[in-house]
């Protein structure tokens, strides 16, 4: 129950921020923040809006980092300026759940799950992006706020 309450006030945070800022086109809202190129696998402590690719205990290997920032993995810059978040070559196990996460303060983060596409390695299962196969994949969140996979490798 916890976790759809965390996912109805995401929800809610994010049609609030876009309703209040229908002026404000999605790129502008996301530009404000500062921005990151480097990459930093599972970080201390989260940063006010910075995305982290974050997930269950399949996925972070221990139960205590399991849907937090310090089993994740922060974005990198995209150069090209084509999506919001990228993840390159993420290594991620058969079964494993994940989302994005905008890192807000801890207790009002934003979380995104939604696919862009139709994927045979990946789906979504209770509001999560579950993977049916271990391997490497590239994970993009773009302006549309909707995510893209590759799979890179296995």
């Amino acid at each position: 129950m916890k976790s759809k309450s965390i996912l109805l006030i995401g929800l809610l945070s994010t049609a609030a921020l876009l309703a209040t800022s229908c002026s404000m086109d999605v790129r502008e809202w996301f530009q404000k923040e500062e921005e990151s190129s480097s990459v930093n696998n599972h970080p201390k402590k989260g940063q006010a809006g910075h995305f982290y690719l974050v997930g269950d205990q399949t996925f972070t290997g221990d139960p205590k980092t399991a849907w937090k920032v310090q089993g994740g993995y922060e974005a990198t810059k995209d150069e090209n300026g084509n999506d919001v978040a990228q993840w390159i070559n993420v290594k991620i196990k058969r079964d494993s759940a994940v989302k994005i996460m905008k890192f807000v303060d801890g207790e009002n983060d934003v979380w995104f799950g939604t696919l862009g596409a139709t994927y045979d390695f990946a789906s979504i299962h209770e509001s999560n992006i579950t993977f049916s196969r271990e391997g490497t994949y590239n994970v993009y969140l773009n302006w549309q706020l909707m995510i893209f996979l590759t799979a890179v490798g296995e």
